[in-house]
């Protein structure tokens, strides 16, 4: 999301070094490259802030974005995914993710359950975070 992605985003310049070294969008291209070219399963699991609402406290948050305000704000730039990674016709977009797990209030385990899912593959902006959480979770 432009949020953490894109100059302008509140939380860029805090990632950007790490999203340069790692090559991050280049690598998370070529892999959503590679499963929409496979047919498998794509899920994109945006976060959505209502206004005035923080992230809940987690087990683990490095950054402290559990503490900062106005982070993925609903109908903002911030929150909208970057024009890079635009979800397609078929493509599954959780609703109601407002927390570092993809798993809780989104409904994601019973999409998986429902296609029939045996294997996920994890990929994002922090695998430390976000990943993690939702690994944790799965």
């Amino acid at each position: 999301q432009n949020e953490f992605a894109k100059e302008g985003g509140k939380l860029h310049d805090s990632v950007s070094e790490v999203m340069a070294s790692t090559r991050m969008l280049e690598n998370v291209l070529k892999l959503l490259d590679v499963a929409r070219n496979t047919g498998a399963l794509v899920v994109h699991s945006p976060v959505i802030m209502k206004t005035g609402v923080r992230f809940k406290d987690a087990d683990f948050d490095p950054h402290a974005y559990s503490s900062m305000d106005g982070l993925f704000t609903e109908g903002t730039w911030n929150s909208q995914f970057i024009d890079e990674i635009q979800p397609r016709a078929g493509e599954e977009i959780l609703r109601g993710r407002n927390d570092f797990c993809a798993f809780r209030g989104t409904g994601l385990a019973y999409i998986l359950k429902r296609n029939g899912v045996q294997t996920v593959v994890l990929c994002g902006f922090l695998s430390n975070i976000c990943i993690e959480q939702t690994a944790r979770a799965f």
